[in-house]
């Protein structure tokens, strides 16, 4: 499969997944395109050099997993097509408007993002359709050092954070978005990330900020400082809101969000 044929996939799964009807066309703004769907069909088409035919019936193939249209609902989807599910139904809608921004060359020159473009199309099946390949994995994973946790726990459990005064129930294991959560209701989440030195950057993955961006001052970044030396512990409320954070692509096109200085 060529490779904006691959890119067009891409595209054609975000459409499926995010855009549903005429009154809603907040999806088709978000990568900047400001018509109609069958306008937006003959834009990306040229952007991508695919016809815009195609692009269509590579929606029409993923939208019987979303059951926004009928689609294809009697077709089975080739490898490629179902590697391109696998491997981005897990993001949020943020992060898979900043791939399509991307692909289509809003979000700068081609030269620019060529290298996430290449990590784009090495994501997908590089056989066609009928072709068979092993599939390769995909996921998103925590990058929080356990000392880092278990210093935040120790002083949680010693009354030492300061507000906190109900028992912390432990989700480090359950793929949440976070690390730790206070039994009151709404619940209160923290996230624990570790520095070596006094300062320095940290990432968090697609799901750890889609979810800080959901319950925003109920969500909490605990900034562990010289975690090896004299620890030093620092909270800050709503980061999606008080942070400014880039989108980095990794290799497996798990998505994670970059805070240059905190």
């Amino acid at each position: 499969m060529e490779k904006n044929h691959k890119l067009a996939l891409i595209v054609a799964y975000y459409l499926s997944r995010f855009y549903v009807d005429e009154k809603d066309r907040m999806p088709l703004e978000n990568i900047e395109i400001f018509t109609g769907i069958t306008r937006a069909f003959d834009e990306i088409g040229k952007r991508l050099n695919v016809k815009p035919k195609t692009i269509k019936n590579m929606r029409d193939h993923f939208d019987p997993l979303h059951g926004h249209r009928k689609g294809w609902h009697q077709d089975t989807l080739g490898p490629s097509k179902l590697e391109v599910y696998e491997k981005f139904k897990d993001l949020s809608e943020e992060a898979l408007v900043e791939i399509v921004r991307d692909i289509i060359y809003v979000n700068g020159s081609k030269d620019e993002i060529k290298k996430n473009i290449d990590i784009y199309t090495e994501s997908i099946d590089t056989y066609d359709d009928d072709g068979h390949k092993p599939k390769k994995g995909f996921g998103t994973r925590g990058i929080t050092g356990k000392k880092a946790e278990e210093i935040f726990l120790k002083k949680y459990n010693a009354g030492e954070i300061i507000g906190t005064y109900f028992p912390i129930i432990d989700c480090r294991d359950n793929g949440c978005g976070y690390d730790f959560e206070v039994a009151v209701k709404p619940k209160i989440v923290f996230e624990v990330k570790g520095l070596a030195g006094s300062k320095g950057g940290v990432s968090f993955t697609d799901k750890e900020w889609s979810v800080a961006k959901k319950l925003k001052d109920n969500y909490n970044l605990v900034l562990v400082s010289n975690v090896n030396d004299e620890p030093y512990i620092r909270i800050i409320n709503d980061p999606y809101k008080h942070l400014t954070a880039k989108k980095r692509v990794t290799k497996t096109v798990a998505i994670s969000w970059s805070i240059k200085d905190v």
